[in-house]
């Protein structure tokens, strides 16, 4: 990644040829550039895991774009480097040692019990909505309703 963003930001001609003929304009490189080092800066320095979220959703991002474009424009074999980058990103994501994962503090599951403490946020959402359907559920029964049928 610290390759391709200095190849960004040096201009060099076979990358600018890339933005060309996907359709970039010739500023994309720069900004594309500065914002992948600061997503390895982000990743490579230790501490401020909430910070290296950012940084793999934001690469999470940037490939899933490139991909896109280069299908977009009838790419097809060069539509394959995002699409490995991303599983190597993928790999990267999910053998990072606990110690190294942010650790959430859970602010809206303070009436979610069941929620662990140190788990992802979506666990939290999900106890959120399956409590708000169940409780959807007990208001229709108690107004004698139809019920309401969520899934």
């Amino acid at each position: 990644m610290l390759f391709g963003a200095v190849a960004c930001l040096d201009h060099q001609p076979k990358m600018m040829a890339t933005f060309t003929s996907l359709g970039y304009p010739g500023y994309f490189p720069n900004l594309l550039g500065i914002f992948e080092i600061l997503g390895v800066i982000a990743l490579v320095s230790p501490g401020f895991p909430i910070l290296k979220e950012w940084a793999y959703a934001g690469f999470t991002f940037t490939f899933i774009s490139a991909f896109v474009s280069h299908l977009a424009t009838s790419h097809a074999m060069p539509a394959l480097m995002p699409l490995i980058a991303s599983i190597l990103l993928a790999a990267s994501y999910f053998t990072r040692p606990a110690n190294r994962r942010p650790r959430y503090s859970n602010s809206l599951a303070g009436k979610f019990d069941q929620v662990e403490e140190n788990g992802p946020p979506s666990a939290a959402i999900s106890l959120f909505l399956r409590r708000a359907i169940e409780q959807a559920r007990s208001a229709a029964r108690e107004r004698k309703s139809p019920s309401i049928r969520l899934y």
